[in-house]
């Protein structure tokens, strides 16, 4: 990529290696994850009792790193929790109205809905030693669709797609139906 500076006089006249700061300033606001340059492949690495070290895959897609120090007593433990994630966005919240409750004024609650976290576990069973998705239905209520293969996700988006077209019939009948109260029922 070529950068052309500016030609500015006077009070308005910028140096290069300034212009060149800013545009680096900007380009790490607008990619705040930079691609990592050849660094190949990225490892976790668990170290039982300050010697013995027990490596593995880092997917570029996992948020954290799982490395640690731990004792041989506690490494059965240890790598059955092992685990890379990754939480995407859910949504930006449902409203769910709800009436007045104690202290709680009525009117509408935003939880999230449908969250999803890509996880994969490599000292768990088999179906988890490989990335899987789990999708929470309602934010905060313990209801989880755990351990969807690609599969088992396109079939929740298909079921969910299917929900939203059915709602959006359902929208409009309601729009009928009190366009229908407001003209025959008063």
């Amino acid at each position: 990529m070529t950068t052309v500076a500016p030609v500015l006089t006077g009070a308005d006249s910028v140096d290069y290696a300034q212009e060149q700061r800013f545009t680096t300033q900007l380009k790490a606001v607008h990619e705040p994850n930079p691609p990592e340059a050849d660094a190949g492949p990225r490892t976790w690495t668990v170290t039982v009792d300050g010697g013995t070290p027990i490596t593995g895959y880092r997917p570029a897609w996992a948020e954290n790193d799982p490395s640690q120090d731990v004792t041989a007593d506690r490494i059965g433990a240890v790598l059955p929790d092992l685990g890379m994630y990754r939480y995407y966005d859910g949504s930006a919240g449902v409203p769910i109205f709800c009436a007045a409750d104690g202290d709680r004024p009525a009117g509408p609650l935003a939880l999230p809905m449908l969250r999803a976290v890509m996880t994969v576990h490599p000292y768990r069973e088999a179906a988890q030693q490989q990335p899987t998705v789990d999708v929470e239905v309602l934010g905060d209520s313990d209801e989880w669709m755990e351990n969807l293969t690609p599969e088992q996700l396109a079939d929740v988006i298909a079921a969910v797609r299917a929900q939203c077209d059915r709602l959006d019939q359902v929208h409009a009948d309601l729009i009928a139906a009190r366009a229908d109260w407001e003209a025959n029922a008063r």
